[in-house]
């Protein structure tokens, strides 16, 4: 047991499966993908504790392991929403009701009470400074602890049962050995006195012989004197015999019958208990449905409130802004209809010129020898970039061109956001007032959040 639980743990974390699951967080954070992951960990995790409460590992291996696994789904739920305690807030709730079984559902709904406790509202904190160690430190001695103490409950009285039923099957082979040699002792003292019959037939034969002979008339008397004892010690030692045997038969058949009726009383109370369990926690289960069902009342309405308020200042924003928003609109079609103008007296050109270029991590994607054919096209970036926290460094050059960095893959599309997490960021002059050859760049030096992104498209302005 303890070789199976030391393998589980490392082949949870020490063996290099952290980056395994940060890599498929990272990939497509879907809360019903998240759900099941956090799923998988929380269960190895009450495994290693349970395993280290049973001593079957050293008492801090259990905590060293989840405390890996723990750091990554943690920082990688926090920095997918943008440090945002609110976003986090938002997409666990989403996680936690993808879970699919009880269990699970109250470890997802503990395990987003102990983080989002620990966020402040500063979602800079939140990203940088927040030490996730503590969280997971706390998480496993109070839920995860909690959870490994019920199974050992569990698996306690599991153990004690079968202690239980080797004791019976002990007394019952103890009972039934005791019957058999019983049994030997009877059958053996039978024969015994059919011998000793046998044998007094004999001397019976041998008075009836001596009686003829009348000069050893003296010693045949004696004789049958003699064999006539020997037939009354024989008779008495064979009633003996037989009352002991049936006495012994007897006492063996009142254990074995005293041995049945215990057993039935256990299985009648064992029975009995586990009714009384299942009355118990069926009334716990309903209890604690209730309370859920309260509570989700209670949210739901408070997110009700929430978004009336946020609907009233919204609309009081835009009443605010007509005014300013239309002076934009009158300068930004004043704009287009200039560029407009521009492209009539200069022409659409079919093709980029050669000042149009874009690179990832200095390789070209687009011109300078790279061709144009991956223009307009969502692209997903190399497996080396996506694990690498400085990567991609993006550099955009010419006037006519952009390059769009995605969060997500597939370019955003068809990714849930429910914790706003389709995240882009534009490279790119887009300018005709600047120079032809004019070159703009950034990478995850600049903004953190762009070492987890994984797809972009390049396009014309």
């Amino acid at each position: 047991m303890v070789s199976f639980v030391s393998v589980l743990l490392c082949g949870l974390v020490v063996c290099a499966q952290a980056g395994t699951w940060e890599a498929r967080l990272r990939a497509d954070m879907q809360p019903e993908v998240v759900s099941k992951l956090l799923s998988e960990v929380s269960q190895k995790w009450v495994s290693g504790a349970l395993a280290a409460m049973r001593k079957e590992v050293a008492p801090q291996e259990g905590l060293k392991a989840m405390k890996k696994s723990c750091d990554t789904v943690a920082s990688s739920i926090v920095k997918g929403s943008e440090g945002d305690r609110a976003k986090a807030k938002e997409y666990l709730r989403d996680v936690c009701a993808s879970a699919t079984a009880g269990a699970d559902s109250d470890m997802c709904g503990e395990f987003s009470t102990g983080l989002l406790a620990k966020l402040s509202n500063d979602a800079y904190t939140n990203r940088e400074v927040l030490n996730v160690d503590n969280f997971c430190a706390e998480f496993y001695a109070g839920a995860v602890q909690k959870a490994a103490a019920q199974q050992e409950k569990v698996l306690a009285a599991k153990d004690a049962k079968a202690a239980e039923e080797a004791k019976k099957a002990k007394d019952a082979k103890i009972a039934e050995e005791k019957m058999a040699a019983d049994a030997k002792v009877a059958q053996e003292t039978h024969t015994l006195a059919q011998k000793l019959v046998q044998e007094t037939k004999k001397a019976e034969a041998l008075v009836n012989s001596t009686n003829a002979l009348e000069s050893k008339e003296s010693d045949a008397e004696k004789d049958v004197e003699r064999a006539r004892h020997e037939v009354q010690l024989a008779s008495q030692k064979e009633a003996e015999a037989e009352a002991d045997a049936a006495e012994r038969v007897a006492e063996a058949s009142k254990a074995k019958a005293e041995a049945a009726r215990k057993a039935a009383e256990e299985k009648k109370k064992d029975e009995q208990e586990k009714v009384e369990k299942k009355i118990e926690e069926t009334k716990a289960e309903e209890k604690l449905a209730e309370k859920k069902a309260e509570e989700k009342q209670i949210e739901d309405k408070q997110i009700e409130e929430k978004k009336a308020e946020e609907k009233k200042a919204e609309e009081k924003k835009a009443e605010e802004k007509k005014p300013e928003e239309k002076k934009v609109e009158t300068k930004k079609e004043e704009k287009k209809q200039g560029l407009l103008a521009k492209r009539v007296q200069l022409g659409q050109k079919a093709r980029l010129d050669i000042n149009q270029k874009a690179y990832i991590e200095g390789q070209p994607v687009l011109g300078d020898g790279a061709g144009q054919g991956n223009l307009n096209k969502c692209m997903e970036l190399a497996d080396a970039f996506v694990k690498n926290p400085m990567a991609p460094d993006v550099k955009v050059c010419g006037t006519g061109i952009k390059l769009t960095v995605f969060l997500l893959g597939r370019c955003g599309e068809g990714s849930v956001n429910s914790a706003n997490l389709a995240h882009t960021w534009d490279i790119g002059a887009c300018d005709s007032g600047l120079a032809p050859s004019v070159c703009k760049e950034k990478s995850p030096s600049q903004d953190k959040r762009m070492g987890v992104s994984q797809s972009y498209k390049v396009t014309q302005c």
